[in-house]
């Protein structure tokens, strides 16, 4: 049960409404080097609540002290001419 109760340090807002984030990867395009994902434009457009992906399993290519995660809110893989 999700319980929601207003501190009042400043005004509630106009409406109840919640984002809650779901999803890690909000737009995915993904090709091959053989068959690439070509040609795709986004302009004017805002993505924004996607999950936190900071605590997300990735791996750690060199054994060292960092990490790599082929992740994000828009994620590109084999694409050619994108543009966000």
């Amino acid at each position: 049960k999700l319980h929601y109760y207003h501190n009042g340090t400043g005004a509630p807002p106009p409406e109840d409404v919640f984002v809650v984030p779901y999803l890690q990867v909000l737009v995915n395009h993904t090709g091959t080097s053989t068959n690439p994902v070509s040609d795709i434009t986004y302009k004017g457009i805002t993505f924004t609540a996607a999950a936190t992906t900071i605590m997300a399993p990735h791996g750690v290519p060199s054994g060292g002290d960092w990490g790599l995660e082929r992740l994000g809110a828009v994620l590109f893989q084999g694409t050619v001419n994108a543009v966000v």
